[in-house]
């Protein structure tokens, strides 16, 4: 059975938070968002060419949850940037580590990432001022201590989806 889209009397913080995550797709696309009403929202992502396809999509995503924790919010459409014409088209991303001119490691991201943070003091520049607004102190902190983990095994911390991968927290 189809749930009620849009759950009347959600907070501000979960309103902030889906509105970011649709800011980051501007594709044109319709997505749902399937997610918990309290924090962390965990956030799910269902998207389609139509309104319809988005809500359809979220339905089955939460048929896979529990449909007592998670709501479906949407559809909403994301406009494309007007005037953003990107001159760089890609699908992929490969990265390769040298050390002394010869490969240690070698990385491929999809084409959906969009920043990359290789050190800690790219992330608390670029990312944890952006967090603590998102999400507040406490969060933001908490994600910071998994990149912090992350990076010390040597591994750059992702941004991608609309949202922070590799980082093994609810996003």
């Amino acid at each position: 059975m189809a749930q009620e889209l849009n759950p009347p009397n959600f907070s501000a913080d979960l309103a902030k938070r889906l509105a970011e995550a649709a800011d980051g797709y501007r594709d044109g696309k319709f997505y749902c968002f399937v997610c918990k009403k309290a924090f962390p929202y965990d956030i799910r992502v269902a998207s389609g060419n139509t309104a319809e396809q988005a809500i359809s999509n979220a339905n089955d995503e939460l048929a896979t949850l529990d449909p007592t924790q998670y709501h479906i919010y949407g559809p909403y459409q994301t406009l494309p940037e007007e005037d953003y014409n990107p001159t760089l088209v890609y699908d992929a991303i490969e990265i390769k580590f040298l050390n002394q001119n010869s490969v240690v490691q070698t990385q491929t991201l999809d084409g959906n990432t969009d920043c990359i943070v290789f050190d800690l003091s790219a992330y608390d520049k670029f990312f944890h001022t952006y967090f603590v607004r998102l999400y507040g102190h406490a969060h933001a902190n908490d994600l910071r201590t998994s990149a912090k983990a992350q990076l010390s095994l040597s591994k750059p911390v992702i941004h991608a989806h609309a949202t922070l991968l590799n980082v093994n927290l609810p996003q």
